[in-house]
């Protein structure tokens, strides 16, 4: 099931788009929930909130916060989802490329251009989305591909996020509540209260040790390194 929202100060426009939407669902076979904003102020809040989306479909010119920008704060924001313009003018196609649109559908909208711009933005949405878990960091909320998340380090109240990048970030939330996140995904492991390992990353396990890609040494309790040996062939086995 596809995500997708909608913002747009005026109705008309919304429910036009949505029944784009469902015409487009239908005759693709693909299955998509509209949320319709009619501000944008109301779309950013419920990103704040840690709502994710798989694609947006944007009017620049509306009132308060225009579509560019609520563009520009989700690439900010480091969520890479395609993102559709839907305007009236022409004068902000340069700075649609900017922002990595997607798409720049002028009003009103033909079914054929809006087809032809969903088929872009959704081709490679499932691959990508079902990858990425949204992290709310001490500033911003900030969408990651779980795969390139090498280990996890509890730091009191944080949990220290180590990237494949060499990138850390700290989220203000306990091991279990992260860990909760990424069992979806049968590579993590949770080493004790200390550490949450990504099997795929491992490169060397010793007695008391963990060398991970990048070369940092995790120090694993003996009786919690012989159950992640076990999970870590395990994990090798499935994917080897």
């Amino acid at each position: 099931m596809l995500r997708i929202a909608v913002c747009d100060d005026e109705k008309i426009y919304i429910d036009n788009i949505s029944d784009l939407v469902k015409k487009y669902s239908e005759k693709k076979s693909v299955e998509i929930d509209v949320y319709q904003f009619e501000k944008s102020f109301d779309l950013l809040d419920r990103i704040e909130e840690g709502e994710l989306y798989d694609a947006f479909l944007l009017d620049i010119y509306m009132p308060g916060i225009s579509g560019m920008t609520v563009a520009e704060e989700l690439r900010e924001k480091h969520i890479n989802a395609p993102v559709i313009f839907l305007t009236s003018s022409p004068d902000h196609a340069i700075e649609a490329f900017e922002v990595s649109a997607t798409h720049y559908i002028l009003k009103p909208i033909s079914e054929e251009k809006f087809f032809s711009a969903m088929d872009k933005a959704i081709s490679n949405v499932p691959e990508k989305s079902k990858d990425e878990i949204l992290l709310k960091t001490e500033r911003v909320y900030r969408s990651v591909f779980v795969n390139d998340i090498i280990y996890v380090e509890t730091d009191g109240n944080y949990q220290r996020v180590f990237l494949s990048n060499g990138e850390e970030i700290r989220v203000r939330m306990t091991s279990a509540e992260l860990f909760n996140l990424l069992c979806n995904w049968d590579r993590f492991y949770k080493c004790g209260r200390a550490y949450i390992v990504n099997l795929g990353k491992i490169n060397k396990l010793t007695n008391k040790t963990v060398v991970v890609k990048g070369g940092n040494e995790l120090q694993i309790p003996r009786n919690v390194m012989i159950d992640l040996k076990e999970a870590y062939f395990k994990f090798f086995d499935r994917h080897k």
